[in-house]
């Protein structure tokens, strides 16, 4: 488990070591392929790891399924941001031993982050609500938010976000955030369901407002006022 400087994170937690694959544009400049690269490369990585960097099977590492165990103050924890939680290659047993540590660390919050949905939802449905854990999902256009975002919504789980990182078009989520607790865009602040938010890009450094009037319209603009959604 690492210290990180996403801002609304104080570790990321990786038990599984795996590559991820492209399931969308917003994969196609994915900073997590870049360091997969790396790591099949190093030669002082495991004998194990690396092939499961490179694309092979993956594995799960024992002793950083632990580390969340062994921190007693309490932290919010990003989960297999190196990767993917619910991809298709993580056995059932591998979910159930980490969502076993998470329930144990009750003074931890957890953050998972999938752009699978469907096997999130087939995995949850008998988890009951986690006070600690928050299920999000990535969305960059207006197409996956339409795709993935009702899927969460199907989730019986307590806590849900959303993600658009990369943002590489318009997204209207208006009419999903009666069901959503909290947005996020580039690591930063929240649109709650109703008033004023504020999203902040940590990678440009600038920052995009949006507003949530009572007519049910939500404006999100930049600087350049290159992005822009309305109902």
């Amino acid at each position: 488990m690492k210290k990180t400087n996403i801002q609304y994170l104080d570790y990321t937690w990786n038990p599984v070591s795996m590559r991820c694959d492209r399931v969308s544009p917003g994969c196609d400049n994915c900073w997590h392929l870049r360091m997969a690269n790396r790591l099949a490369a190093n030669p002082m990585m495991g004998l194990e790891k690396r092939p499961a960097y490179a694309g092979g099977n993956p594995v799960m590492d024992g002793a950083e399924l632990d580390a969340p165990l062994k921190l007693k103050k309490p932290s919010r924890i990003g989960v297999q941001f190196m990767g993917d939680l619910f991809h298709e290659k993580i056995q059932s047993a591998w979910l159930s031993g980490i969502f076993n540590v998470m329930k144990n660390c009750p003074q931890h919050t957890f953050f998972i982050l999938t752009k699978r949905p469907k096997h999130l939802l087939n995995f949850v449905a008998g988890l009951g609500e986690l006070d600690n854990i928050w299920f999000g999902v990535s969305v960059e256009n207006q197409e996956t938010a339409d795709r993935r975002i009702p899927i969460l919504l199907q989730c019986p789980v307590k806590h849900r976000w959303i993600s658009a990182e990369p943002l590489l078009g318009k997204i209207n989520i208006i009419k999903y955030l009666g069901g959503c607790n909290e947005t996020e865009e580039h690591g930063r602040t929240s649109l709650q369901g109703c008033g004023n938010g504020r999203i902040g890009n940590r990678h440009r450094g600038e920052s995009l407002e949006g507003s949530l009037s009572q007519g049910g319209s939500l404006e999100l603009r930049d600087k350049g006022d290159s992005m822009s959604t309305a109902t």
